[in-house]
């Protein structure tokens, strides 16, 4: 009978442990770009994803796009809803994480759309258009 509550309490004792050491020590997060529905082009997977010309979120049918846990997405030309029956939500979250337009971008280009930053999150452009369209929102 000793010897179980010797037993028991030793592995009590080191589960403790490890929980104190995983809260002291915490696992770093995982540098996210997460797209879905209609986007051009299609997220080739690397971070930080450059793209050489336009991102369209939301082109014809919803589209969305999400920038976490300091990853990056460059373009020259960006667009969130670009067409007019289409629906376009960007979020930018999180210190480090960063949405970089070298020229133009487009909120609202036609369609409805949301740009979401939170969190020390970033959005640069050179110029910024807002609601290109009298029905865009």
């Amino acid at each position: 009978m000793i010897q179980k509550k010797v037993t028991r309490h030793k592995l009590a004792a080191t589960i403790l442990f490890l929980i104190l050491i995983v809260s002291f020590f915490p696992v770093p997060a995982t540098a996210t770009i997460t797209t879905s529905g209609d986007i051009n082009p299609i997220c080739d997977g690397s971070d930080p994803w450059n793209i050489p010309g336009e991102l369209k979120v939301g082109i014809i049918s919803d589209g969305t796009m999400t920038i976490s846990d300091a990853s990056a997405v460059s373009s020259t030309f960006g667009h969130i809803a670009y067409g007019a029956s289409s629906t376009g939500i960007v979020t930018v979250a999180g210190t480090g994480s960063l949405w970089e337009n070298s020229l133009v971008l487009y909120v609202g280009s036609v369609g409805n759309c949301g740009l979401i930053v939170s969190n020390s999150g970033e959005v640069r452009y050179n110029e910024i258009v807002i609601a290109l369209e009298t029905n865009s929102s």
